[in-house]
């Protein structure tokens, strides 16, 4: 087996749109055109630490309404998460997501005035592939089917555990200034996005439950694609 990353020096990132109605506004998820980021959730498996990330100008205000967040995690501008990246990129960490690359980069590598997080494109464009991992992809690449992270959590971490939240109602709380509540959403698809990649790393294997075409993917067969993707 590929140890990938043996002290699990590991950040995981998730973001959460603004967006309310994707049909009016014309979006699709496989195009960022349109779409606005409202935050921005980093888990450091490593540290055990969370660090969130919102637009400079709202920085205050969601500070201000977000007094119950465990206590050690950190609220940023979205001006500081280049720096934040750089370093954790040279302390050798795994930037790791799921559909980081089809849906998460793109949006948050358009300008603020897009709807990103801007000053990000030429870091992530430039970030070591042997230091990049989008479960997703990963897995789609193997077997041609989508991988749901909900699906793998209830496959690898137990059918009693879920996410916090319909991803498309992040963006109504989000809209109603319920700002920790979602803040607390993406922590947690960071932290268990880790989880579930630890796991099976554990198990030797991928399992999701909730549809018939997936299939239990050896952890040999998954590092073979991811290697086989960054070296292409």
């Amino acid at each position: 087996m590929i140890e990938v990353n043996p002290l699990h020096r590991i950040i995981a990132l998730d973001i959460e749109t603004a967006n309310l109605d994707m049909e009016a506004e014309g979006l699709k998820f496989n195009d960022p055109t349109g779409w606005q980021t409202a935050v921005v959730c980093i888990h450091n498996h490593y540290t055990d630490k969370d660090n969130v990330y919102v637009a400079d100008a709202m920085l205050e205000d969601i500070r201000h309404r977000c007094a119950h967040l465990r206590y050690d995690t950190k609220i940023h501008a979205f001006s500081m998460m280049p720096y934040h990246l750089r370093r954790w990129r040279n302390e050798g960490y795994l930037l790791l997501t799921h559909n980081g690359l089809g849906f998460d980069f793109p949006i948050m590598q358009k300008s603020v005035k897009d709807g990103g997080v801007g000053q990000v494109k030429s870091l992530l464009d430039k970030w070591p592939k042997n230091q990049m991992m989008d479960t997703c992809a990963t897995l789609t690449a193997t077997t041609g089917v989508r991988y749901r992270l909900n699906h793998l959590i209830h496959g690898l971490l137990g059918e009693d555990e879920s996410k916090l939240m319909d991803a498309a109602n992040a963006p109504k709380e989000w809209a109603k200034k319920n700002y920790e509540e979602v803040i607390r959403y993406c922590i947690d698809d960071c932290r268990k996005t880790a989880q579930v990649y630890l796991k099976a790393g554990e198990e030797g294997e991928f399992r999701a439950i909730g549809k018939d075409e997936y299939r239990t993917v050896p952890l040999s067969e998954y590092y073979t694609t991811w290697v086989k993707s960054h070296e292409d």
